[in-house]
């Protein structure tokens, strides 16, 4: 038994762990093979002059063992799937010249005897696990085993953006906006102006800022999350707008965040939220909450896969606040105002997804 899945409009071969984006319509196909055959017999007794004894006289007509049919299931581990449940995506049948079902020894989608392929369309982000297995004729009778082939497992991440090339040489596909909501607001980073592409974040790197927004709201409703420059929404060079200046050596391909540093009870009752200059001596001390900040920190690296994190010396963070995570202290002039979140790529290398 083997199984094999490409896209449709690429023909970019689809193999186990590869991402596609959603809503790429996939062609599976397969190849069952069942070889052997049978013949039942009946015992003939001849009792005479000279002999005796039985003999076994065979029953025509020879039955060969082939392919009954090829089924495609799939787990689906996608909103509002039950990821337990076992869908069907399609069957494969051997068919004779004049349409009628045909028991093949070699059932092979691909081939005008059958009715392959079976196509599937990802239509919403998640991990489609592919399951393709084949029925066997046992052949009346003889019930040759086993009456099933081997199954062949696929599994196929459909994601909404690609994260291309890398963090200073990079691109994105299919990236969104970051939407509003809880725990979180967005601040303009490096533009002057209000740049409706100055945040266009990956999939991942979005739901990754809402999950942590929500725990966080959970715990300190005030203040909430700065988020400031993410990516544009095609990923590349960030520049400034105004100025034409690049802004960022990194954030272009969707995996790099600014972050405000979190600001403390300035008086009861009230948290501070907004910009803080850790080379502001009034801000350091009066405005700037290191603890809280240790504490976004920890919650971040809980719910993702940390690259790095750059921080301004006056900080006071190291790697030790937050275990296993590499925190780079930037002795220039950046990062005054703001943590730098690297994101490991989700996807992996460009050589593990198909556009």
């Amino acid at each position: 038994m083997s199984a094999t899945a490409k896209t449709v409009t690429t023909s970019c071969p689809v193999t186990d762990g590869m991402y596609i984006r959603k809503s790429t319509q996939l062609r599976l196909d397969s190849i069952a093979t069942a070889n052997g055959q049978c013949q039942l017999t009946v015992p003939n007794c001849v009792i005479g002059v000279g002999c005796s004894g039985c003999i076994n006289d065979p029953i025509n007509p020879i039955q060969e063992r082939g392919i009954a049919q090829t089924k495609v299931t799939a787990n689906i581990f996608a909103v509002p799937y039950d990821p337990n449940y076992l869908y069907t995506v399609g069957t494969v049948a051997g068919k004779n010249p004049n349409g009628t079902t045909a028991f093949l020894h070699v059932l092979d989608s691909t081939q005008s005897n059958s009715t392959g392929p079976v196509w599937f369309t990802p239509f919403i982000p998640g991990d489609y696990l592919f399951h393709t297995k084949a029925n066997i004729m046992t052949t009346s009778g003889c019930n040759i085993l086993p009456a099933t082939t081997p199954q062949v497992d696929i599994m196929v991440h459909a994601v909404t953006t690609f994260h291309r090339g890398d963090r200073t040489n990079g691109s994105l596909s299919g990236a969104v906006r970051l939407p509003a909501g809880t725990g979180y607001y967005h601040y303009w980073g490096n533009d002057t102006l209000a740049n409706p592409d100055d945040y266009g974040g990956a999939e991942s790197t979005n739901r990754l800022i809402q999950i942590v927004g929500g725990q966080w709201f959970q715990s300190h409703p005030t203040p909430r999350i700065g988020i400031g420059d993410i990516s544009r929404q095609s990923g590349g060079e960030f520049r400034n707008l105004t100025t034409n200046i690049l802004e960022h050596i990194e954030h272009q391909n969707g995996l790099d965040v600014d972050i405000y540093y979190v600001g403390k009870e300035t008086s009861p009752g009230v948290n501070y939220e907004g910009l803080i200059n850790l080379t502001n001596t009034n801000d350091l001390a009066n405005r700037y909450d290191r603890a809280r900040t240790v504490e976004l920190l920890n919650l971040f690296a809980a719910n993702a896969s940390i690259h790095r994190i750059f921080v301004n010396p006056n900080a006071g963070i190291s790697s030790a606040d937050v275990p296993g995570v590499n925190i780079v202290v930037d002795v220039q002039t950046k990062h005054t105002d703001h943590f730098h979140l690297s994101l490991v790529d989700p996807d992996g290398l460009d050589t593990n997804n198909c556009p």
